[in-house]
């Protein structure tokens, strides 16, 4: 087997696994949509002769390659589904019937021909597929903006870009017309879409730290590939960009892999706001030995009136201002270092132990000390803490 199967092979794989992990995600975030649906059957397609395509060629078998080949000639109808879908209409109907006689016929001449013909069924389905999405984004282009949404228009115009985004990575499997590519790269570009995708598909304030994680991932996986190909006894040109087709589809498959993993730790292990929004309605104490449970928060206590009276719970006030919650490592919280009210503030959570505070009532004061482990203090624990404290302060002080 030659550098050129092998990395044919390894960049399939990949490709097939994160379109798998991408098809699970999209369903989980909207198992009974229709055009999820659609999309998970395109994807399902693609995968399916990503899968093909890497098993044939790293066992030879002529078989899978022709199945791959019959699996990609759906590949058109399944777009076109998908764009209706988008558009919320049907194509026009010589369109539809273009697209399924096409479909009809390289199907099952990509299944049987085989010799000679596999070079000419390769270049037609190359030709059948390009047609096709051209008049998808005729399509796309062409619609009634005033039907749709302004989110449906944004989405449209995000497929059209990943169509765009994707076409060079297409071509680059088609050895019929480009011959000379080091590696075929159709399952790269799958991978980038899908990842970029579900970033594109994440609430705004997020988009950004997510958006530069993948930028890291990409730049580490072109690196490495570098990397690789320096430590390698010949590398030339064409072997350094397989070797960065390489680990950049596989860092993507390993970054969707890990991504699903803690979406799926993360559903079946509740965190602290869902246990304390899905507890049954109580009083402070109640809330607060539930906020005790989760492992960052556990120790939290309420501070009792003779607990508050050696430092003073006026001058406290003072100190505490309007926070809701107060962080010991935000010390001297906007006021001066010798300031008595925050030389109280601190000696009362160095007493208690709390790296914060929660302030659940101000007359008369009522404070929770909690302390949160130096390792859990992430930005989201914080914002667990926050939102907690909101709760805790709404809940009433004794049953009705």
């Amino acid at each position: 087997m030659g550098p050129g199967v092998a990395a044919d092979s390894i960049v399939n794989l990949c490709g097939a696994g994160g379109l798998a992990i991408a098809i699970l995600i999209f369903r989980a975030r909207d198992p009974q949509g229709p055009l999820t649906r659609r999309f998970a059957f395109v994807l399902g397609i693609v995968a399916f002769v990503l899968l093909a395509r890497g098993v044939g060629w790293l066992t030879g078998s002529a078989t899978l390659e022709q199945l791959a080949v019959a699996a990609a000639a759906i590949i058109p109808l399944g777009a076109l589904l998908v764009v209706e879908g988008m558009l919320r209409r049907h194509a026009p109907r010589a369109v539809k019937l273009a697209v399924l006689a096409g479909t009809l016929v390289l199907a099952p001449a990509g299944l049987l021909a085989g010799g000679d013909w596999a070079e000419r069924i390769e270049m037609a389905l190359a030709l059948f597929q390009l047609a096709t999405f051209a008049v998808c984004g005729l399509l796309l282009l062409s619609r009634d903006r005033g039907s749709l949404s302004e989110a449906e228009n944004r989405g449209v115009f995000r497929l059209g870009i990943a169509a765009l985004a994707v076409l060079p990575f297409i071509l680059s499997d088609f050895r019929a017309f480009f011959p000379g590519v080091p590696v075929r790269a159709g399952a790269l570009g799958a991978l980038l879409v899908v990842t970029f995708a579900l970033v594109a598909d994440t609430a705004n304030d997020g988009r950004r730290g997510h958006v530069l994680i993948l930028g890291l991932r990409i730049s580490a996986g072109l690196l490495l590939g570098l990397a690789l190909a320096a430590v390698a006894p010949i590398a030339d040109t064409a072997d350094v960009i397989r070797f960065a087709a390489v680990t950049l589809a596989g860092i993507l498959f390993i970054g969707l892999l890990v991504d699903a993993a803690r979406a799926v730790v993360g559903a079946g292990a509740p965190g602290l706001l869902d246990r304390i929004a899905n507890a049954p309605p109580g009083t402070r104490d109640e809330l607060i030995a539930e906020l005790a449970r989760h492992p960052p928060f556990e120790g939290a206590r309420r501070l009792s009136a003779a607990d508050l009276l050696p430092f003073d719970p006026e001058i406290l006030a003072v100190a505490l201002g309007d926070r809701l919650v107060v962080r010991r490592a935000d010390r001297p919280w906007n006021r001066p270092a010798d300031d008595p009210a925050g030389e109280r503030l601190a000696a009362l959570m160095a007493t208690f132990g709390a790296s914060h505070l929660i302030v659940i009532g101000r007359d008369p004061l009522d404070l929770v000390a909690v302390p949160v482990p130096l390792v859990m203090a992430d930005r989201a624990s914080e914002t667990a803490l926050l939102l907690a404290a909101r709760l805790i302060a709404a809940a009433p002080e004794m049953r009705a």
